[in-house]
């Protein structure tokens, strides 16, 4: 009995490290589960940079209003959706992306159009 006595300690001690050790790990798990979630400085300069990438011919025409423009819609769009939350959205098709995105960075678009129309304006009028 004696003999038995240590091997169910040593038992017990192994359940204990086994225990905390799952408990460790489901925390680490769960702490790399929010930081994939969490937005960075780094994909925020992607974000903006894929965004004056697609604008296509007014990233180069009206680069500075551009780049307010996706400054600014970025930002809204890293305020109000996780990351985990906009990786599914733009798994989405156009038109679900346009439904669920639009209302976030409408108000920067629309400032942005403002503002490339203003730019035409006065080149018109200096050209004339």
């Amino acid at each position: 009995m004696k003999g038995k006595g240590w091997l169910v300690f040593l038992m017990a001690v192994g359940s204990a490290y086994g225990i905390f050790n799952g408990i460790s790990q489901l925390k680490q798990s769960q702490k790399e589960r929010e930081a994939e979630q969490l937005w960075n400085e780094s994909d925020r300069q992607i974000l903006i940079a894929n965004c004056i990438r697609d604008s296509k011919d007014n990233g180069v025409k009206y680069a500075n209003l551009t780049r307010e423009y996706c400054d600014c819609s970025m930002n809204r769009i890293m305020s109000r959706l996780t990351k985990s939350e906009y990786v599914d959205v733009i798994g989405k098709s156009i038109d679900d992306q346009k439904t669920i995105l639009m209302p976030i960075f409408q108000d920067c678009l629309t400032e942005y159009q403002k503002k490339i129309n203003a730019s035409g304006r006065q080149r018109q009028s200096h050209q004339n």
